[in-house]
């Protein structure tokens, strides 16, 4: 579709301030704010299919973030395309969403299979899609928050530790 409500506010460039957001500290001894809840979609740059995903986002700064990518998983595997051919994987995180698409992103699915896709069978109609403002990425129309940004090729850096479940590092 053209516009839906999560254009009704764009904050682009030295506007972004991601420590504005509610993202908060989920454990005693964890390094910091994470995002944990949000949906990552991503796209395979040889087929264009999307994925979505949850992977955790540490807050870094005012504008970066960390990201948690378990190896051999759909999201790593695009990203180790996007790191063959030396370019920055485009990446967009949707917060704020109708709960099916948590079902449909929690679906493991063979590789190639568009989680929104899943979605829009799951709630029995088509996915409203817009297209971001500064990546080639579709995000639904009805998201209450859309980050954008890239995951740059052959960097690393350290993250966690992360309180995983019942406060387990």
């Amino acid at each position: 579709v053209s516009s839906g409500p999560v254009k009704e506010i764009v904050l682009k460039g030295r506007d972004v301030h991601l420590e504005d957001l509610p993202i908060h500290v989920q454990g005693q001894k964890d390094k910091g704010p994470y995002i944990t809840s949000g949906l990552c979609i991503t796209k395979d740059p040889d087929t264009g299919i999307r994925n979505v995903s949850f992977q955790r986002m540490q807050l870094k700064g005012s504008n970066k973030t960390g990201i948690m990518m378990q190896p051999e998983r759909h999201a790593s595997l695009i990203y180790q395309k996007y790191q063959a051919i030396n370019k920055p994987m485009p990446i967009a995180v949707m917060i704020g969403h109708h709960p099916m698409y948590y079902f449909a992103a929690a679906y493991t699915g063979p590789f190639g299979l568009d989680e929104l896709e899943i979605a829009g069978t799951l709630l029995g109609e088509p996915v409203e899609l817009v297209k971001c403002e500064t990546i080639d990425l579709e995000v639904p129309a009805h998201s209450e928050i859309v980050l954008e940004g890239e995951v740059l090729p052959n960097i690393r850096e350290d993250e966690g530790p992360f309180s995983e479940f019942q406060n387990y590092y």
